[in-house]
């Protein structure tokens, strides 16, 4: 199932992988793959970014959550309080 996704829908494999993975030596890795297939992966920004990884604009950005030291309550304000 996971290949037929991959194959099918990359970014949107990609951006998943991304969010569930919980080690850092493994979101490091599927970084990688995901910008040597060709999708930009890019780091936290202040008023794009979610909560977790997610695709904008064919782009996959980093979410607040996914941040040492900031839980899902703080990444929720923050994002409450985007433009």
């Amino acid at each position: 199932r996971l290949l037929y996704l991959k194959a099918n829908f990359p970014l949107e494999f990609y951006t998943a992988t991304l969010g569930l993975e919980e080690q850092t030596d493994k979101i490091v890795e599927y970084r990688r793959e995901a910008e040597r297939d060709g999708f930009k992966v890019n780091s936290l920004d202040l008023n794009r970014s979610g909560v977790r990884f997610q695709i904008i604009d064919d782009e996959i950005y980093i979410g607040f959550s996914n941040i040492k030291g900031i839980g899902n309550e703080v990444a929720h304000e923050i994002v409450a309080k985007q433009p």
